[in-house]
């Protein structure tokens, strides 16, 4: 890195590795160097931690595929504009992180957008790591699209760790939708005590997965404390499942706090790896499931917005009756 901060040092964490122990590197004049031995491809998150960081809550970081080879990140100050390259799955991952910058908002038309050019790199790049992330984020938009891309994948991506975890994630997305049961939960809460999700039959439950560090998920929490608010006395529950890790237990417990989360909250603090993440297939986070009394799937991925306009359908139509 070019500019960097006297005191500055980098965390690597292995996004799906069951054992979620960080490994911290410190500098050599300008430089880190990174080296040891894999079984398996994986992907890892580089934390870049300034001396400031504790003051102002200052980290940025890099994901990049863990491969067999020397990849090089390049960077100034900052690893949210490093560059990847070295190894070709890091430099086709860097092509399709720079693809997917100059994509559309979200909405109707530009979902649609989204898919096809998320389609289009799929069917061009089927021996590509980074097709997965293509699929992830098709899968975020329509579910249902997604899984006959992953199976135009190559036999060996496939088959790698990560294409088996996207691979399973994808059939619990497109298996747990509308209508069917919700899969148990048992987590530990704030205090230590063990939490089922099946214990709360008989109330409407939103699930809602985040973590301290995810800023999105800390902005919809405003939303969701007015819809809380609005209807948990007349039956609604919310349980916050946070993937947060082992080493962020207290930043948990501040977020809960600092965010006046006064419903459920239960992690076992094991990341992507969260076991209540598996069992629904939690690709990215936020992420809402809406859960009726009978403990059977309403509907799931919903924003803000289209979880108030289901409260306040449910709601009405049992007044109504």
């Amino acid at each position: 890195m070019e500019n960097i901060q006297k005191g500055a040092y980098l965390i690597m964490n292995d996004e799906y590795s069951d054992d979620q122990k960080k490994t911290t590197y410190y500098p050599d004049h300008s430089s880190f160097t990174i080296t040891g031995e894999i079984t398996d491809t994986s992907l890892v998150r580089l934390i870049l931690v300034h001396p400031d960081s504790a003051q102002t809550g200052r980290h940025d970081g890099l994901s990049f595929f863990l491969v067999p080879g020397t990849t090089f990140v390049s960077a100034k100050d900052s690893l949210y504009r490093a560059t990847l390259s070295g190894t070709r799955q890091n430099t086709d991952l860097q092509k399709f992180k720079d693809l997917s910058k100059n994509l559309p908002g979200a909405d109707i038309n530009g979902g649609r957008a989204i898919i096809r050019t998320m389609a289009n790199y799929v069917k061009s790049n089927p021996t590509s790591l980074a097709s997965l992330a293509a699929i992830q984020t098709v899968a975020d938009i329509q579910p249902k699209l997604a899984p006959d891309l992953y199976q135009s994948l190559s036999r060996e991506i496939r088959s790698n760790k990560l294409g088996k975890k996207v691979g399973a994630d994808l059939f619990r997305i497109n298996t747990l939708t509308a209508g069917a049961m919700a899969p148990e939960i048992i987590q530990r809460d704030t205090a230590g005590r063990i939490f089922k999700l099946s214990s709360l039959r008989g109330q409407y439950v939103l699930l809602n997965f985040w973590a301290s560090w995810c800023g999105p998920c800390r902005q919809e929490h405003i939303g969701l404390r007015q819809i809380y608010n609005q209807y948990h006395a007349r039956g609604l529950e919310i349980v916050g499942v946070s993937l947060d890790r082992p080493e962020q237990k207290q930043q948990w417990l501040h977020a809960i706090k600092k965010d006046q989360l006064t419903w459920i909250n239960v992690s076992d603090l094991k990341y992507m790896m969260s076991e209540a993440a598996v069992s629904y297939g939690v690709q990215m986070i936020p992420d809402n499931v809406l859960i009726d009394p009978d403990g059977k799937i309403i509907s799931r991925k919903l924003s803000e917005t289209s979880l108030q306009y289901a409260m306040d359908s449910i709601f009405q139509s049992t007044t109504n009756r």
